[in-house]
């Protein structure tokens, strides 16, 4: 069987996993990772938000602008939104923006 991968990218196998309701290290997956991607140092941030429309992460970096960091769905069945959003550093604080059909709310970060 193959191990979860420690990247914070999720993977089919993650996907499957976590539809079976068995990951059991969403940690990896899930929150804020300090990672550098494509030789560019960031942080990939992850949230499980099966209903929202969009989410957007507001922090320090970018002048808590709700507009300026969208995540994506990585599948939509999940309900794991996830995004990489370069320059990030430790320590900066951030929050996410959720647009649900009833508004628009701010939440801090589960695994945070």
């Amino acid at each position: 069987m193959p191990k979860v991968s420690t990247s914070p990218r999720m993977t089919e196998f993650d996907t499957h996993l976590w539809s079976a309701s068995k990951h059991c290290r969403c940690y990896q997956k899930l929150g804020a990772h300090l990672v550098e991607l494509d030789g560019v140092a960031g942080v990939h941030f992850g949230v499980w938000a099966p209903n929202a429309l969009a989410i957007h992460v507001v922090g320090e970096f970018n002048g808590w602008d709700k507009n300026r960091h969208s995540l994506t769905h990585f599948d939509r069945s999940t309900g794991i939104w996830s995004g990489f959003i370069p320059g990030v550093q430790v320590g900066q604080a951030y929050k996410y923006s959720v647009r649900t059909r009833q508004g628009v709310m701010e939440h801090c970060d589960p695994y945070g």
